[in-house]
């Protein structure tokens, strides 16, 4: 675009000098000017030569009316294309500045190490579409690049559906438009960086949008609390407590209503965890720019019109099945964040996580139990087609699950 650029100032120069040096003189360098202005001036294709234009056809007016020679308005003419390619290179260079800048502060940053654990960590569940498990993890290797659903497997439906939701989601709190925007920002950021001179806005087609760091940067989020503490599972429960499990009060079951709505509600949490917004430039597992860890932005909620069978999370934790040699769940007073759980405390998991973890390894998706006000449930957490570009994982893995208490709303509530 700059050697176009220039050939066409050189052109233009070349041309009003003949014209000036005929009888016409500037009549006729001021339309040729007029043309070089209007011609390129409404598409943006070449600025540095439209203000040239704009500049000569200025130069060619003031010099008809000092009655200059063609020699006096070539060197001016000169003078003013040099003046108009030394400002639109000094923006050029305020750009590359600008965008040097925003790639120090949206880096490339490779994966590997903070997913490390996921190569020594044994083989987790996977199921197919027709609700078979398999434990045969591939390897690193094997998947790399690959078509991760694995040997005569295919996605259930329900995983589709999430991958759906993850696709369709971007970030919350703007127009899907958003979410491609920030990672087609971040791709041509790293990307283009080598034509960030020449393909400047002063040079190149400057209708393509440009990276800027107001639709890189996102807003923080801050921590969701848990609610204040009111459940204790049966084996943690004092001495001579009765809790609120299954042992204590005579379950009740849950209905299919209940169940989907219950499901619902771990779906959308689920997506909201996973934050597709902040995913960013994602090229593989190496070379990620952008990247916003996985968290909460808002407690789910249970959506039902029945005023008699409503219920609110009273605490939500994250099951971890990879990191360490035994399952574990991580403690925190915040809804589950990754940047804080890597150094958060565990305990081990009850009797419910564990009957429930063995149901989500043998394929099921959602293990709820019923007390008279209490609901304990485990959710899968599965890894997608969108999360084996960075985890080297199957695709629909059990990679750890949500456990989730739930209390019944008063109706007055």
């Amino acid at each position: 675009m700059l050697i176009m650029s220039l050939v066409l100032t050189i052109a233009l120069l070349a041309i009003a000098y003949g014209l000036a040096r005929t009888s016409a003189r500037y009549f006729a360098v001021g339309i040729l000017c007029g043309l070089g202005i209007f011609a390129c001036w409404p598409l943006v294709m070449f600025p540095a030569h439209s203000l040239t234009s704009l500049l000569c056809f200025l130069a060619a007016i003031g010099c008809a009316i000092a009655n200059a020679s063609p020699r006096r308005f070539l060197q001016v003419s000169l003078v003013l294309a040099t003046v108009s390619y030394l400002f639109v290179t000094a923006g050029a260079l305020l750009h590359v500045s600008e965008m040097n800048r925003i790639r120090a502060e949206f880096p490339v940053e490779s994966m590997a190490d903070r997913l490390s654990y996921e190569n020594k960590a044994a083989p987790v569940a996977v199921r197919d579409g027709s609700g078979r498990v398999s434990d045969n993890r591939a390897s690193p290797a094997a998947t790399q690049g690959k078509d991760q659903i694995g040997v005569n497997q295919t996605p259930s439906d329900a995983l589709l559906a999430l991958e759906g939701l993850v696709e369709s989601e971007g970030f919350r709190e703007n127009a899907r438009y958003h979410f491609y925007l920030r990672q087609s920002s971040l791709r041509r950021l790293h990307e283009d960086s080598v034509f960030d001179f020449i393909d400047s806005p002063g040079f190149g087609v400057s209708r393509r949008i440009e990276p800027r760091r107001q639709d890189i940067v996102l807003p923080e989020v801050e921590p969701v609390p848990q609610p204040p503490a009111e459940y204790v599972p049966p084996d943690r429960a004092p001495a001579g407590s009765a809790g609120d499990g299954p042992a204590s009060v005579k379950a009740t079951p849950i209905d299919k209503t209940t169940r989907s709505q219950l499901s619902d509600l771990h779906d959308t949490g689920f997506v909201d965890f996973v934050n597709p917004g902040g995913f960013g430039y994602i090229k593989d597992r190496e070379h990620v720019a952008g990247f916003q860890p996985h968290q909460f932005r808002a407690m789910p909620r249970f959506e039902s019109n029945d005023r008699q069978a409503r219920w609110q999370v009273q605490r939500l934790e994250l099951v971890s099945l990879l990191k360490f040699d035994e399952p574990a769940v991580y403690l925190s007073d915040h809804l589950p964040r990754m940047d804080e759980l890597r150094e958060a405390k565990t305990r081990p998991l009850d009797d419910f996580e564990k009957r429930s973890l063995n149901a989500l390894r043998a394929g099921k998706d959602l293990e709820l139990e019923q007390s008279s006000n209490r609901v304990r449930m485990l959710g899968s957490i599965r890894s997608l087609e969108q999360c084996t570009k960075c985890h080297h994982v199957t695709r629909g893995e059990l990679l750890g699950a949500f456990s989730y208490v739930l209390k019944r709303v008063a109706e007055s509530e």
